[in-house]
C-alpha cells in the first residue's frame, strides 16, 4: 500500500505480506555481488579499451555489454517483487558472468595483450559465484524452503 507524502512524493508504507515474506524489493547497494560487479564492469571496460578493431572486430563490444549486463541483472533481479523473479534475473546475471569469462579467455586465445585479464578472469569466476548461491537462495525462498545460510 502506498501514501503520498508531502512534496508530492510517493512513500511505500507497507509492504505486502508477499513482498515481506519472499524478501524482493532490495536495494542493490546492498548486496556485495553487484557492488563487486560494478568494479568488474568498470574494470573490464578498462580492459577492452585495449581491443583494436582490426584484431577482434567486435569482440570489444561484446565483452562491454556482458558485464554491463552483469550488474544490471543483479539490481533488476533483488527489485523484483518474487523470489522466482529474483532467481531468474540472477541466472541471467550468471549467464553474463559465463559470457564475459568466455570472450576474456577467447581475447587471450588471440593473443590480445591485454593487461590485466588474468585477475579480470579470477574475479569474474568469483562474482559468478556468488551471485550463484545468492540465485540458490532465492529459488530456495521460492519453492517455500528455508534458505541456507544468511537470510537476504
Amino acid at each position: 500500500m502506498r501514501s503520498r507524502v508531502a512534496g508530492g512524493g510517493i512513500s511505500v508504507t507497507r509492504l505486502s505480506r508477499r513482498t515481506a515474506i519472499l524478501g524482493g524489493m532490495q536495494d542493490p547497494a546492498n548486496i556485495h555481488a553487484w557492488h563487486r560487479a560494478i568494479a568488474l564492469a568498470v574494470r573490464v571496460h578498462r580492459i577492452s579499451r585495449g581491443i583494436k578493431r582490426t584484431q577482434a572486430p567486435g569482440l570489444r563490444s561484446q565483452i562491454d555489454r556482458a558485464v554491463d549486463s552483469i550488474p544490471s541483472n543483479i539490481a533488476e533481479g533483488v527489485a523484483q517483487p518474487s523470489a522466482a523473479d529474483c532467481a531468474r534475473f540472477l541466472s541471467y546475471a550468471v549467464s553474463s558472468a559465463f559470457e564475459v569469462e568466455s570472450h576474456l579467455i577467447l581475447a587471450d586465445k588471440l593473443g590480445l595483450d591485454l593487461v590485466g585479464i588474468e585477475e579480470a578472469l579470477d574475479e569474474t569466476r568469483q562474482i559468478r559465484r556468488m551471485t550463484f548461491s545468492l540465485r540458490k537462495h532465492y529459488v530456495a525462498k521460492a519453492k517455500g524452503e528455508k534458505p541456507k545460510g544468511r537470510d537476504s
